[in-house]
C-alpha cells in the first residue's frame, strides 16, 4: 500500500462502534477505526467479509455499475499500519492509536451524470 500522496486524514463521521476517516490529496483511501479497542475482533470481522465480498463480487467477471471497495488492510494498531503504508515513523497523520481497516475511497458518482440516468 503507498500512501505517500496522503499528507492527512479527516473524519468524515462516528458513532458508538467507530469512527471513519478519508485521505486528504489523492491517496484515496478511507480508514474504519473502532473507538473502543475491546471492538478490534468485530471490526476485523467486519474486514474479512468485506475482503470476501469484493473477492466474489470481482471473480464474477460482470462489469458493474457500481463499485465495491478494495480493502486494503487490517491493522491492530496505527504503527503497524504506518509501518506497512510506509509511512515515515516521525509522520502522524492524526489517527488515533486503536484497530482499523483500511479500504480504497469509492467517489460518488457526479450529479451531472445521474440526472442524465434519472
Amino acid at each position: 500500500m503507498d500512501l505517500a500522496i496522503v499528507n492527512s486524514f479527516s473524519r468524515l463521521g462516528y458513532g458508538s462502534f467507530g469512527t471513519i476517516f478519508v485521505s486528504e490529496g489523492r491517496g484515496g483511501v478511507v480508514v474504519k477505526q473502532v473507538q473502543d479497542p475491546a471492538n478490534a475482533a468485530v471490526l476485523d470481522k467486519e474486514h474479512r467479509d468485506l475482503k470476501q465480498l469484493y473477492e466474489v463480487v470481482s471473480a464474477g467477471g460482470s462489469p458493474s455499475f457500481f463499485s465495491l471497495p478494495r480493502p486494503h488492510g487490517f491493522f491492530q494498531d496505527y504503527w503497524t499500519f504506518a509501518r506497512e503504508a510506509d509511512l515515515p515513523r516521525t509522520f502522524d497523520i492524526g489517527l488515533p492509536p486503536h484497530a482499523m481497516y483500511v479500504m480504497q475511497r469509492i467517489w460518488p458518482v457526479p450529479a451531472t451524470l445521474t440526472e442524465r440516468m434519472i
